[in-house]
């Protein structure tokens, strides 16, 4: 998909529904593949680009945040997809419900796609949260903070601060790995995408 509109236009898929049905195809080709996590960084037009001449991005209000859902729900079934919805629990917070009861399962996700946020918080992730402290109703986990009651993940770009050497990788290249900790014994690690 675009980074940015009008500069990185060399992109192989094009259109936001024609990339889902894509993972879509995939997803159902590789049933048992771990949960992919989507994110989308929502752009807003760059004062630079327009003043050159460049394209002016719409902008990022609820009724647009509203089709974004939707074109995400006319690709994905709802049992394809974790959601907001699918985490929190009767009478808490989502922050609350992720903290108390953790996220699903690997083996009650599988196959699934969950879609995140990737827009630090602001104005359109206001404009997502809107009367929704919850998610409720919500495709897209929000970047968040802790203590707000939307927080089920906080994006890091830079978890040390400028020119960090940190990287977070698993061993020999795999894409996923049982866990460490609390794993069945019969679990096995792959050791790459196609193995």
């Amino acid at each position: 998909m675009l980074h940015i509109p009008d500069v990185d236009y060399k992109t192989s898929c094009v259109q936001f529904v024609s990339c889902l049905r894509q993972v879509r195809v995939w997803s159902q080709a590789h049933p048992d593949h771990v949960p992919i996590a989507i994110m989308l960084e929502l752009k807003r037009a760059d004062a630079r680009i327009v003043a050159a001449g460049g394209v002016v991005a719409p902008a990022w209000d609820v009724v647009a945040l509203d089709a974004l859902d939707a074109e995400i729900r006319s690709v994905f079934d709802p049992e394809e997809m974790i959601t907001p919805d699918d985490i929190r629990r009767p009478g808490r917070t989502l922050e609350a419900s992720v903290l108390r009861d953790g996220w699903p399962t690997l083996r009650d996700s599988r196959g699934t796609v969950m879609f995140l946020l990737d827009n630090d918080p602001g104005p359109i992730r206001d404009a997502y949260i809107a009367g929704r402290p919850n998610l409720e109703g919500r495709v897209l986990f929000t970047n968040s903070r802790p203590g707000f009651s939307d927080g089920a993940f906080i994006k890091r770009n830079e978890p040390r601060g400028i020119n960090s050497d940190f990287v977070a990788e698993l061993p020999n290249g795999r894409t996923a790995r049982c866990n460490a900790v609390n794993a069945p014994r019969h679990c096995r690690d792959r050791e790459s995408p196609s193995s």
